[in-house]
């Protein structure tokens, strides 16, 4: 219970402070839809957390925590890949 509510007020704190940050201009909005894609899905696996035992098995691993490392591991790729690919664009724009 303890776990659950850490969690809950962690992803809550943190959408909420990238919306703060996107309203502001801080933040672009790939950057808040990055955010909130990897941070919204915790909330269902931590209310009911046989929906990411089902979603495991139906992907063929089988072990729940292996499943939520992998999508970590995809989310982080794809959030470096944007950001890269955003220097690349940044840079080519103040050389050329």
């Amino acid at each position: 219970m303890i776990f659950q509510v850490l969690v809950l007020s962690y992803v809550a704190s943190t959408c909420w402070q990238a919306g703060i940050n996107w309203r502001k201009g801080r933040i672009n909005r790939r950057f808040f839809g990055i955010i909130l894609a990897s941070h919204l899905p915790l909330i269902p696996i931590t209310l009911q957390p046989e929906i990411s035992t089902n979603l495991a098995h139906s992907a063929g691993i089988g072990r729940r925590v292996d499943f939520i490392i992998y999508c970590a591991i995809l989310v982080m790729l794809t959030d470096c890949c944007s950001v890269q690919a955003t220097r690349s664009r940044a840079s080519t724009s103040l050389i050329g």
